[in-house]
């Protein structure tokens, strides 16, 4: 129900779980997809427009407090509505939603960001989608991690530029060179709005793109205290 650009990820699987006296059958194992949730009728509207209906889970009621969430469930059988689906939730990861602005042409200095690397990225619906990495020192709230996105349009190729802006409000491995703390990788989900690469009132056509993003210089596997500009090219089209 989605399309990956780069390699899809795998996430954790779980065991259905069903009501002794009611036999479901399962339709789909382990569908994993991006949706808004419904937290007063508990249940999700995914990307494509589907109704997933949590009908059991894994995991605990934190989902309701979320509005963008990336999920991995069980389509056990179809709904009482049309378009619907009773699911096993196995796992589910709140989505982000940046702040973005769109500009008309990129700056002539290159826009400055802490590391942040790209694991995963795939359209679904009208959204461009990213699962994020970044470090952190370990016991580190990263909930003081921010990311943004700014977007460019370059008129002349009809060509887009998207930079990923992240700040770690200091927390930059490499940083300072008596820093001894133990550091480790977190991953996120953020998604990015397509309206800003259409016209008003259309959402129809393929977009060329190039995403920027600077991320740590590796040797031997592990990370060093230098950075490289890094970027992806490619086209999307919302559906």
């Amino acid at each position: 129900m989605k399309k990956f650009l780069l390699p899809v990820l795998s996430l954790l699987s779980g065991i259905v779980m069903t009501s002794c006296n009611e036999k479901v059958d399962l339709l789909v194992s382990n569908d994993q997809t991006m949706g808004t949730v419904l937290a007063s009728e508990k249940a999700i509207i995914t990307d494509q427009g589907v109704r997933y209906d949590i009908f059991s889970k894994d995991c605990d009621d934190g989902i309701y407090d979320l509005h963008r969430v990336f999920i991995s469930s069980d389509i056990l059988r179809e709904g009482k509505e049309p378009s619907s689906y009773d699911i096993h939730l196995r796992h589910y990861e709140p989505v982000g939603l940046p702040p973005y602005d769109s500009e008309q042409k990129r700056p002539a200095e290159g826009v400055q960001t802490d590391p942040v690397m790209i694991n995963v990225m795939w359209v679904s619906g009208h959204y461009l989608n990213f699962r994020l990495v970044y470090a952190v020192p370990k016991g580190s709230d990263e909930g003081e991690h921010d990311f943004s996105f700014i977007t460019y349009r370059e008129k002349e190729d009809d060509f887009f530029l998207i930079d990923i802006l992240h700040d770690a409000h200091g927390e930059v491995y490499g940083a300072t060179l008596d820093d001894k703390r133990e550091w480790t990788v977190k991953t996120c989900f953020v998604s990015l709005p397509l309206e800003s690469f259409y016209e008003a009132g259309s959402m129809s056509g393929t977009v060329t793109y190039e995403v920027h993003y600077t991320w740590y210089v590796t040797e031997n596997g592990k990370l060093t205290g230098r950075t490289q500009p890094n970027y992806l090219r490619g086209s999307f089209r919302a559906y």
